[in-house]
């Protein structure tokens, strides 16, 4: 049985379901399913997420410590896996401070980083260390989006040119699904990308805000162009054309 810790209970952490949900969309949903895992221990700054877990999951986890920061949990206790589901502009830092404390895995929500000078800094610690990270896009594993693309690899819907993805909202939560799902169909050869889009308005306390994704162009070696139609376009977040 592998301990897991999980740092920032949000909605992908905790609250995209309840333990009446016969197939919750978040990681202690998975957790509790699993003959495998079991939850040792919560952390988020925000007291409110912490009462919120407590009311909606504490029943079915009631042995479970919760502390108000990483840094507190990990020096408390030590862990199997860590699931980091804070908020992308954090990963790097939270990423660091978890391989320090030496789990055998990291399991990372989407996006792992903010830029590739951070992915580079802590993917060189992850190998000193001998660290496996996860990254979590979900969607990439969807049974419709493996079937197509069985289907482009087989030929049978033509050469792919173009991939379009109706992004519908912000840079880190929405576009990094729909960036995965176009490299999915395009390749893993992206050599330039050009995005725009506006400044972030609402966040609860404490967070700041994060931008929305208006349009984005990303040009792959092998010739196939991505594109995001942001929130302005006509289909909401994870719509994608070949």
């Amino acid at each position: 049985m592998y301990t897991v810790g999980i740092v920032g209970i949000g909605n992908i952490a905790a609250f995209y379901g309840t333990p009446e949900t016969e197939a919750p969309y978040c990681h202690v949903g998975g957790i509790r399913r699993s003959d495998r895992v079991r939850l040792a221990a919560v952390s988020d700054f925000l007291v409110e997420k912490r009462d919120r877990f407590r009311a909606d999951w504490g029943a079915a986890f009631p042995e479970v410590d919760y502390y108000d920061s990483s840094t507190a949990m990990l020096a408390a206790d030590s862990f199997d896996i860590v699931a980091i589901c804070n908020r992308g502009p954090d990963h790097c830092k939270t990423v660091l401070e978890v391989l320090e404390a030496g789990p055998k895995a990291i399991f990372c929500e989407k996006p792992p980083s903010c830029s590739l000078a951070e992915m580079d800094q802590f993917m060189a610690v992850a190998a000193e260390k001998r660290i496996p990270i996860t990254v979590s896009y979900t969607r990439h594993w969807c049974p419709r989006v493996l079937k197509m693309q069985e289907l482009v690899r087989d030929g049978l819907i033509g050469e792919v040119q173009t991939v379009v993805a109706y992004t519908g909202g912000t840079f880190l939560s929405f576009a990094a699904h729909a960036t995965d799902l176009i490299c999915q169909f395009a390749g893993y050869d992206p050599v330039a990308i050009s995005a725009h889009g506006t400044p972030g308005t609402d966040a609860p306390e404490g967070y700041e805000p994060e931008p929305s994704v208006a349009g984005a162009v990303i040009e792959f070696g092998g010739g196939v162009t991505g594109l995001h139609v942001g929130h302005e376009g006509e289909h909401g977040g994870f719509y994608v054309d070949g």
